[in-house]
């Protein structure tokens, strides 16, 4: 029944929340500037639970934009350090040859572009940054088109 979750990473706070953290609309009606749309994985690739997820539009790197030829999607989880990719993912784009950074650009309901990511460049304390391969099993659900 939680509909909403704030991270303080500079106070290493975590705040749950069963009503909206982030309004939708500003004082003069206007959408609120970068929120993001989540998807729902269980419907659109099978995921066995729900998780905070966002579809990509660009993914960079080390500094280099990666060339995919179905979307991506970013699971937002606050327990992992660093990132878990799909096998395929990480063996066919640069993930492989060793990643010191790693940022998403994401279109927010009212179009602004959030950027999000790491990078052991800017990182002052706590700067431990893994990506490791994963196996993703999922399958759609019945009807749904593999992407």
């Amino acid at each position: 029944d939680i509909t909403s979750f704030a991270l303080d990473f500079n106070n290493e706070t975590l705040t749950l929340s069963r009503a909206d953290l982030i309004p939708t609309f500003n004082d003069d009606g206007s959408k609120v500037t970068g929120v993001l749309k989540m998807v729902d994985l269980r419907e659109l690739l099978g995921a066995p639970v729900f998780h905070y997820a966002v579809k990509v539009q660009e993914l960079w790197i080390n500094g280099g934009k990666v060339r995919a030829d179905r979307p991506i999607y970013v699971v937002l989880d606050s327990g992992t350090t660093g990132c878990l990719v799909d096998k395929e993912l990480f063996y066919n784009t640069d993930f492989s040859l060793g990643t010191f950074e790693c940022h998403m650009r994401i279109r927010a309901e009212d179009g602004s572009r959030v950027t999000i990511g790491s990078s052991l460049r800017t990182c002052q304390k706590k700067c431990l940054f893994l990506v490791t391969p994963i196996e993703v099993p999922w399958q759609p659900a019945p009807g749904v088109e593999k992407n």
